[in-house]
């Protein structure tokens, strides 16, 4: 049975056509170059391109990404747009109709109004979705996905202490054996939640020491209230219990900013926000809000976290406030290139 693995041909021929596609996708003189190393391992280049031979009169050396170069090259620069920002009474009134005191904003979607209003005005006004384009590279959010579920199996059957590394890898293993996935998907997730597992455990054993407990009926939780105006939903990834205190947790498969600072600015409002509803709905004592940081091993927390929450549901109302008053003009993220929505602007 054939496996249909790629070939040294296929290899070959793959790496010929990306060649020949840099060469004529220029408008101006084309220049190739190549990294001598990746995270430590030499890389060799292309034989296509050590056979090439280039004019060494270059004019500027500088690779400047996507956004730098339309700077420097303002005929090459296209006019981007200011968003959208209604004043007709009716159309405003329309608006705040469908986003009423009933209506349950999802506290992604108002990070997202946050972050970028135009961005919410496009997925949640026009209901616009992003065309999922077939790639040979592996989606962050399947890593994400795979991570939440495994970590949801482990504490919804039990976590041993003594032997959570095990298990963890056990669940892993089978949760990815359900997955239908490409077989070198599935051994990079592997090795990466691997090189991982051993902080995972220690911290587990740490906080299970310290008295606090997983409870498997706040696994993926979802919540729902009202703050007086507005009506917020979601869900949250996890809940430990001490003594009526609550830690309201995050995981995250991603890097990480810093949280307080995200916070402060209306970056990140989601774990404070899910933090209010929880003490609201079932009179709990917040003790912490934390993200479980596993690209960089580490357990980001802010502890009794008062001052986030008040700033947190001050930045949601606001929030609110300008999706009611029909402001949704573009804003400047700094993760516009990577926007499901980058060619609308």
């Amino acid at each position: 049975m054939a496996l249909n693995f790629p070939t040294v041909e296929d290899t070959h021929k793959d790496a010929e056509f990306e060649y020949q596609r840099l060469l004529s996708m220029a408008c101006q003189t084309t220049y190739l170059s190549a990294p001598s190393a990746e995270s430590d391992h030499p890389l060799l280049p292309s034989v296509f391109l050590s056979e090439r031979e280039e004019d060494a009169k270059v004019t500027d050396t500088t690779v400047y990404c996507k956004e730098r170069w339309q700077i420097l090259n303002p005929t090459e620069r296209p006019s981007l747009t200011k968003g959208v920002i209604y004043q007709n009474p009716d159309t405003i009134q329309i608006i705040r109709n469908r986003f009423d005191e009933t209506y349950p904003f999802s506290v992604t979607l108002l990070e997202v109004y946050l972050n970028c209003p135009y961005r919410f005005y496009l997925a949640s006004v026009l209901g616009l979705e992003a065309l999922e384009e077939p790639s040979l590279e592996p989606e962050g959010r399947l890593l994400g996905t795979v991570l939440h579920d495994t970590l949801e199996r482990l504490f919804t059957e039990g976590a041993d202490m003594k032997h959570i590394d095990d298990q963890l890898i056990a669940l892993l293993h089978r949760g990815l054996a359900e997955r239908r996935l490409n077989p070198f998907l599935r051994l990079w997730i592997n090795d990466w939640v691997k090189a991982r597992v051993d902080w995972f455990a220690d911290l587990e054993r740490t906080r299970a020491e310290e008295g606090w407990r997983v409870d498997a009926e706040w696994l993926e939780r979802r919540l729902k209230y009202s703050f007086g105006g507005f009506t917020v939903k979601g869900r949250v990834d996890r809940v430990d219990w001490k003594d009526g205190e609550a830690s309201v947790l995050d995981y995250k498969s991603g890097r990480l900013g810093n949280f307080k600072r995200n916070i402060e600015k209306g970056v990140s409002i989601q774990l404070p926000l899910y933090a209010e509803m929880i003490r609201a709905l079932h009179k709990a004592r917040i003790a912490s809000i934390g993200i479980y940081g596993f690209a960089h091993r580490k357990l980001d927390e802010i502890e009794y976290p008062d001052q986030a929450i008040k700033t947190a549901v001050q930045f949601a109302s606001r929030a609110v406030s300008g999706i009611r008053e029909g402001s949704f003009a573009a804003g400047k993220t700094g993760f516009c290139r990577y926007c499901e929505f980058k060619e609308f602007c």
